[in-house]
């Protein structure tokens, strides 16, 4: 993939959503971002998705705060209606690798 921002050659970590079952946390996907070679600092774009955007959404940005304290990436979240009850966060990201 040639990429003008981040080189001749760019490697993307594309993830799906990692479930937080019971509380918002997002230590997968760091664990997962290292693994690779890469880091928080690298990610690009978040889709968050909650199980109740009114009463979770001040959490969520709290714990958000707390992965990306500095030049956090761009982000959507949405409410939606999970096929469970212990399910309230899905996490999805894209990530650069560098």
């Amino acid at each position: 993939m040639i990429n003008r921002r981040y080189g001749t050659k760019t490697r993307f970590l594309k993830e799906s959503g990692q479930v937080g079952i019971g509380r918002i946390d997002g230590g997968l996907h760091k664990s997962n971002l290292e693994s690779m070679g890469s880091s928080l600092e690298n990610v690009l774009k978040v889709t968050v998705f909650l199980a109740d955007v009114k009463t979770e959404k001040n959490a969520m940005n709290e714990v958000y705060g707390r992965f990306f304290p500095k030049d956090p990436p761009a982000r959507s979240a949405f409410g939606i209606q999970f096929p469970d009850t212990a399910t309230r966060v899905e996490i999805e990201l894209v990530a650069w690798i560098p």
